[in-house]
């Protein structure tokens, strides 16, 4: 982000509740926020770039042929990746986790969307239900509180079946 963070925000109750707040100045507007410290940095990104989510629950593209769902994901993230309207944030939920660990066919496109600054979030329970959270490899692990939340801060959210 290219506004300035306030130093000094402090809320001594935020603090007995091991949460933590943070304020910062963009284009002349103040956005504060209060979370678990772990979620402190995930506020929103309204800018006009990263103005919308992206959610996926499956980890093929569409419904109907299993391979062709195969492919059709492959090149919508490796298409993403070279994308400048970048998402904010990208949700995964369900076997969309699938595509966050090792040996994913779009893990490589992940890891360059996340180093231009979108955030992954990785559903917690589908992790858990596909016993996936010790391969994780790609993303944040979140649970469906800070999911909802997310969801609620932007303007523009995508859902791909």
């Amino acid at each position: 982000m290219d506004g300035k963070r306030l130093e000094n925000v402090e809320v001594p109750d935020l603090k007995e509740q091991k949460l933590g707040a943070k304020a910062e100045e963009i284009g002349g507007d103040y956005y504060v926020g209060a979370g678990k410290m772990e979620f402190i940095d995930l506020e929103p990104q309204l800018t006009r770039d990263r103005n919308y989510l992206l959610v996926m629950g499956s980890q093929f593209l569409g419904d109907g042929n299993e391979e062709l769902g195969k492919a059709l994901v492959r090149s919508f993230y490796y298409a993403l990746a070279s994308e400048e309207n970048l998402p904010a944030q990208i949700i995964l939920t369900n076997s969309a986790v699938k595509l966050a660990v090792e040996g994913s066919p779009v893990l490589q496109s992940l890891i360059d969307l996340e180093k231009r600054g979108v955030h992954i979030l990785v559903c917690s329970t589908s992790l858990d239900y596909y016993c996936l959270r010790e391969k994780l490899y790609a993303g944040t692990i979140a649970n469906m509180y800070l999911i909802i939340e997310q969801l609620s801060l932007y303007p523009r959210v995508v859902t791909l079946p």
